[in-house]
């Protein structure tokens, strides 16, 4: 998810909810648009949901909920069927999903569910859709301790936003201004009945912590925390959005041939600082996974600065930097291979799906397709990886050059050179795909996410 905007931490929160100040906060939506509810059964979701109902004439929405079985206690399918009476009352259809939130290594069972649940839920919202959920004051001020908790910056510290983006849909939390107990009160006066998750009693989860154990005791010292911690989570959210602006701006003074590239020149330019700032917003633009402030410091440190000559690399889960011709790429990590895999091509007229799901074509560059595809076919062609020591037949067939030599002419980057597909003519090598062919062009083509 991406954060777009904010909460405005309205002061009119102080005279408590009702459906009426969510039909304010709720304004923008456009008519006829698909709202749906996070509900999960419990108090704050069932207020909101109840308060939704009651004004989804005057909001000219189509209000649908969805409830998320996460697998995790044995009360779920019970939770499931009350959410669905509760719907029924309401007139409002609700669409149950399961999912498996069972923690992956190195990840927390509270991580866990959540992605789980947000991967669920984005998977039946269209283009356009919105999400509703009732995070609240008190939710964003526990938000940003677990933040600090975390050595978190100025993105994490912005904790919730009132609105994001999710998938191919939208996210809004309208209930940021107000507090939990302030939805309680609308829940007792209406006579809602919710369910209790006996699990947001175990302290051994660390929201659950903050919330039994150290919020109770600031708020005694510090009646009104919450809404001075969500004020601070406001206040770190501008500055993200200046930080934002500004590698924005630094990325286009810096920017290579391609998302995936920096100018080392242009970065040479900005301060310690200032570079940080770009790298974390060009990591996040190529949609990879940030890296700790350690490795960002190696990059900073080792990368930049290293010699023509080298070929320094900085890796952390999901992704890596490497340096080379004067430029910084990003990449996700580079997957084993066997390369030692020889593979026929059968059938010139039609691509070949590599084992690794890229994909290779053949093309004449404008020259006649027939005399080039016959010449290439008076032979048995098998695609292979580099060993060391090739040597490539030129056009015309009288010529011959080191692959080593065409992939330096190239400025082909050394980390890709041994993932080259190579086409043999029986045992001439007569192409590298995408980097030169004797007959025509063979492509290689990214791999089909459909084909793995």
């Amino acid at each position: 998810m991406v954060n777009t905007t904010k909460s405005n931490n309205s002061s009119s929160a102080k005279t408590g909810f009702s459906p009426q100040a969510l039909l304010q906060t709720l304004s923008f939506l456009p008519k006829g648009a698909n709202l749906w509810v996070g509900y999960s059964g419990g108090c704050d979701s069932h207020v909101l949901l109840h308060a939704l109902a009651a004004i989804k004439k005057e909001l000219q929405i189509q209000l649908r909920a969805v409830y998320v079985n996460h697998g995790l206690s044995p009360h779920a399918v019970a939770w499931g069927e009350h959410c669905l009476l509760v719907c029924d009352r309401l007139e409002v259809p609700l669409r149950i999903l399961s999912v498996d939130a069972t923690a992956n290594p190195g990840q927390g069972p509270e991580a866990s569910a959540r992605y789980a649940r947000y991967q669920a839920i984005s998977g039946c919202l269209n283009p356009g859709d919105y999400l509703c959920t009732a995070h609240h004051q008190d939710d964003q001020a526990e938000t940003l301790l677990l933040q600090l908790l975390r050595g978190a910056g100025p993105k994490g510290l912005a904790a919730m936003p009132q609105q994001s983006t999710l998938g191919r849909a939208k996210q809004t939390r309208p209930l940021l201004d107000f507090t939990r107990e302030q939805l309680q009160t609308y829940g007792e006066q209406h006579g809602l009945k919710w369910i209790d998750d006996e699990s947001n009693l175990d302290t051994a989860f660390d929201r659950n912590f903050l919330r039994h154990e150290l919020m109770p005791m600031l708020q005694k010292r510090w009646p009104s925390a919450a809404r001075t911690l969500t004020r601070s989570a406001s206040h770190c959210a501008e500055a993200e959005q200046l930080l934002g602006e500004l590698a924005q701006q630094d990325y286009e003074n810096t920017k290579g041939k391609t998302a995936e590239t920096l100018t080392i020149e242009g970065l040479s330019q900005l301060s310690n600082i200032r570079l940080k700032n770009l790298l974390r917003y060009w990591i996040g633009l190529n949609g990879l996974p940030l890296p700790s402030d350690i490795k960002l410091q190696h990059v900073v440190s080792d990368v930049l600065p290293a010699a023509q000559d080298k070929a320094p690399c900085v890796t952390w889960r999901g992704a890596e930097v490497r340096r080379f011709d004067g430029m910084l790429y990003i990449m996700q990590a580079i997957p084993q291979f066997d390369s030692a895999a020889v593979i026929p091509w059968h059938d010139l007229d039609s691509e070949l799906v590599l084992p690794d799901g890229r994909r290779l074509s053949f093309d004449d560059d404008g020259q006649s397709r027939t005399p080039n595809l016959s010449r290439l076919k008076q032979g048995k062609i098998t695609i292979r990886f580099r060993q060391g020591g090739e040597r490539i037949t030129l056009a015309g067939g009288q010529h011959h050059k080191t692959l080593k030599q065409l992939f330096q002419e190239k400025r082909v980057p050394p980390w890709q050179r041994s993932r080259v597909p190579l086409v043999y003519k029986g045992d001439s090598l007569v192409a590298a795909a995408g980097v030169y062919c004797s007959y025509g062009v063979v492509i290689c083509h990214p791999a089909n996410p459909n084909h793995l």
